[in-house]
């Protein structure tokens, strides 16, 4: 079969580059093949989970939507009904501010780009400006003020300490096994006390540091902090 070459646009550009095909059948209607393509988001490749697949059916490519819509910043949800006619698949976007900084990426390169006070995805670094922040993302979903400010949008959350991010966190979807076997063995890896008991996997990127932190050792889901140890405030 030959495929035509598409571009498709989400708000941001996905590229999609073919190759092989294998068929697959769907309610013995319906013939579709597995479509082992790359996907490139604002020209990064983006790894597919191995449980999802792009399809083409009819010269379209179909891909996964849980995976594409998380990729722009919007939550999917499934929501049974008594019938299929029923059954809802919604997807809702937040702020465009948070659209912009939910892309966080974890892999093999990220301590090298957080000793340069940066995340993968996130396009705020540490010394930003409080005023360049609100510029770049907009009004954040909601702010908090305790040692620091805390501006936060969608998944990500920046500690402002006299006027400049110092800290951001960003919550992430990935076991400490996981991140391990990304990153390879971390400088801190164990349960802490520490005011709040959790499990923590730390990683130095000097002059930054890099922290995940979980509520247990076996937890899917946690939020990555970097900071500047030196330059930090009480976060």
């Amino acid at each position: 079969m030959k495929y035509e070459k598409k571009d498709v646009y989400f708000g941001i550009i996905l590229g999609v580059s073919a190759s092989s095909t294998t068929a697959v059948f769907a309610a013995d209607t319906i013939q579709a093949y597995l479509y082992p393509v790359k996907v490139i988001f604002n020209g990064e490749e983006q790894k597919i989970p191995e449980e999802s697949s792009v399809i083409n059916y009819n010269n379209q490519a179909y891909v996964p939507l849980r995976f594409v819509s998380e990729k722009i910043g919007a939550t999917v949800g499934y929501q049974e009904g008594a019938t299929v006619e029923e059954t809802k698949i919604t997807l809702d976007f937040t702020k465009q501010g948070a659209t912009e900084v939910n892309n966080l990426i974890v892999d093999k390169e990220l301590i090298s780009i957080a000793s340069q006070g940066k995340l993968q995805g996130i396009d705020i670094p540490l010394g930003t400006s409080k005023e360049e922040l609100i510029n770049k993302l907009g009004e954040p979903d909601s702010i908090k003020k305790a040692n620091s400010e805390e501006y936060k949008y969608g998944r990500t959350t920046f500690y402002i300490y006299r006027d400049t991010v110092n800290v951001i966190d960003a919550e992430l979807d990935l076991s400490p096994a996981e991140v391990k076997s990304i990153l390879g063995k971390p400088h801190i890896d164990g349960m802490s006390d520490a005011g709040v008991t959790q499990y923590l996997v730390g990683y130095e990127a000097d002059p930054n540091y890099l922290c995940f932190s979980y509520t247990s050792e076996e937890s899917k889901s946690g939020v990555l902090r970097l900071k500047n140890p030196k330059g930090s405030s009480s976060q």
